[in-house]
């Protein structure tokens, strides 16, 4: 698609929209269809194997839904940086755990960015890597990275031209969430055995294994309790809300994925972020303008996207089978 078109299919991106989109950028779990999409081609058969992996992968990102997340000092901050560069701690603490406790690790590190060798050397230095390196880079930002250049393009050829965002962090930041949201939507209507993954997204966050949370305390409470000056049973407790609230979002946001078609599941997804900024911020969004949003991504990712996640698949693969993550 030209350019042109691109810019028309986003012309009805307004500021309102684009600040509340960056405002929640983690309210949505935005690229976890894609996760699991890789999880379901990569892991076990069996049903139940098969939905904690699933549930697993997507899991790496509880702590993603909070504004402060990326404020240095908060608990939210702490947990994302273990939950993406220490995801083998989790790991370790499954060895013991029934087969579903060691399926939901095996997914939660098929997400990680990358696992440092200890003590820590030299920056993005990893022994292990996982889907979220291949999308975006060993800083999780860096160019040369599907994920990271589409959203530099899409900011620079469609958001900054039309002088809605003038920041350019922000410009990117949102670029980088209506990437990755639109490629979700692709992944299930439009792969092959994509059309099922809504269903499991679902079926995953309603039959995880009880024994995740408390593997998720096992393998990162006291380092949070140390971290934020906290007692072992709050940081516990931060991380077990975390994670019930994960699994309520990957209900909600499974529904979107389980439409009659793909128009349909963009406009249901659109609908909950309008009523999100509604409900948050008292601010109306049309719905039609994420909607527009959704679509102007997919026609710039849709070319290649496919490759790129076969490319991710192999290289989760091989970097699991290297680092001995198997059950």
């Amino acid at each position: 698609m030209n350019m042109h078109k691109l810019q028309k299919f986003c012309a009805l991106l307004g500021v309102v929209f684009l600040l509340v989109m960056f405002s929640t950028s983690n309210a949505f779990s935005w690229g976890s269809a894609t996760h699991a999409y890789i999880d379901d081609q990569i892991g076990k058969k069996l049903p139940l194997q098969n939905l904690n992996e699933i549930y697993g992968g997507m899991a790496a990102d509880i702590f993603n839904f909070y504004p402060d997340v990326f404020e240095e000092g908060t608990a939210n901050y702490h947990m994302y940086i273990q939950t993406h560069y220490n995801t083998l701690a989790l790991w370790s603490q499954a060895k013991k755990a029934t087969n579903l406790g060691k399926a939901l690790a095996f997914g939660f590190a098929s997400h990680a960015n990358g696992q440092p060798p200890p003590p820590h050397p030299a920056p993005y230095t990893y022994i292990y890597a996982g889907a979220d390196y291949a999308a975006h880079g060993p800083s999780g930002n860096d160019l040369g990275y599907y994920i990271i250049d589409k959203s530099k393009y899409f900011w620079e050829n469609v958001l900054q031209p039309m002088g809605i965002i003038s920041d350019e962090t922000i410009g990117l930041s949102v670029s980088h969430n209506i990437i990755e949201f639109a490629i979700d939507i692709m992944v299930v209507y439009e792969m092959p055995d994509g059309n099922r993954i809504g269903n499991k997204l679902i079926n995953s966050a309603l039959l995880r294994s009880p024994e995740f949370p408390v593997l998720l305390v096992k393998a990162y409470a006291d380092g949070l309790a140390s971290a934020l000056g906290m007692t072992h049973f709050e940081a516990a407790n931060t991380i077990i809300a975390a994670e019930r609230n994960f699994r309520k979002t990957i209900l909600i946001y499974g529904q979107g994925l389980v439409q009659k078609s793909e128009n349909e599941a963009i406009n249901y997804v659109a609908s909950l972020l309008s009523q999100l900024g509604y409900d948050v911020y008292g601010i109306t969004v049309d719905p039609g303008v994420v909607a527009n949003a959704i679509i102007g991504a997919q026609a710039l990712c849709r070319p290649d996207y496919t490759a790129k996640i076969r490319e991710t698949k192999k290289f989760v693969r091989d970097q699991m089978a290297n680092a001995g993550i198997a059950y």
